[in-house]
Order: C-alpha cells, then structure tokens, then sequence
C-alpha cells in the first residue's frame, strides 16, 4: 500500500522478504548443492553421511530447520500460550522465533540481528528486574497467542503483524 504521492508504502504478505532468493539464485547457477540427509559425523572439511555419501571439500555448512514451526518446541516448553515472547505468561521463560511475513514501513534493512538484539535484551532485563514483569504483565501491551493445528501453526511461531 502506498499513499497518493508514493513517498511511503506499508508492506504486507504472508511470505518473508526475498532475501532467500540469493539462496535460489545460488542454486540456479551451481553454487549450492542442497542434500537432504542426516550427518554421521563431520571431520576436516568432510561431511559424512549416513546413507554412506562423502561430501569433500566442505569449508562451510548451514543447517537450515524449514519454513513451519515444530510443535516439538511448544511441548518441550510446555507452551500453551505465548505472551509477547514469554512462555505461559512466565519471565523466567522466552522463545522467539523469526517471525512469519512481513509487516513494514521501514525497509532501513533486512537484518535478524536488530530485532535478535532486542528480544536478548528484554529477557535479559526481566531476569534481572523481575519486578518490572508486573508491569509488563498488566500492562495489556503484548499479544498472545496459541498453536492453531490447523494451519500447522505451533504456538510460538507468530505472524509480523
């Protein structure tokens, strides 16, 4: 959306920013090779797989966990809700994960680490400051949200919105 004389525009989708398509890019002209596989072990630049394939010459390696969230996270934590980031309303206990989509009038950058930095920084001062969760708590401020299981949704993979 953007106002009449296009000097701003508000975005929104349901996809995340087409940062990945360097990732595409990559693939299209040869530069990465993706292997869906588990790993046996890993030596000096050498990936050794289960299915008994050798992959030489390996001077870096991303794991890269998908696009959906695991409920596995939400039973480990026990999350029933998420309330802003913390897990069932309790400072003690924070998940983040990158939100879905995108919701933005700013596009200064496309980084993770801003936003990683701050929500370190919010559990960190709660931990802290335990006394200023109340406020937090009371405030009405922080969405909550639950797991929709049928979208596939666990609890704490929310939307940028």
């Amino acid at each position: 959306f953007a106002n009449e004389t296009r000097t701003t525009v508000n975005l929104r989708q349901k996809s995340r920013f087409g940062i990945g398509d360097v990732y595409f890019l990559c693939m299209y002209h040869g530069y990465v090779e993706h292997i869906v596989d588990d790993i046996k072990r890993v030596s000096h630049h050498k990936i050794h797989l289960i299915s008994g394939r050798n992959i030489e010459n390996v001077p870096i390696m991303l794991k890269l966990l998908g696009f959906n969230g695991d409920f596995s996270n939400d039973r480990l934590m026990k999350l029933k809700e998420l309330f802003g980031w913390w897990v069932n309303k309790d400072y003690r206990r924070y998940i983040v994960a990158e939100p879905i989509g995108v919701d933005a009038n700013n596009f200064g950058g496309t980084s993770f680490s801003p936003g990683a930095i701050v929500w370190s920084e919010q559990y960190v001062h709660l931990l802290k400051y335990p006394k200023d969760w109340d406020i937090v708590h009371n405030s009405g401020a922080l969405p909550s949200h639950v797991a929709d299981e049928s979208i596939d949704r666990p609890a704490y993979v929310v939307e940028a919105r």
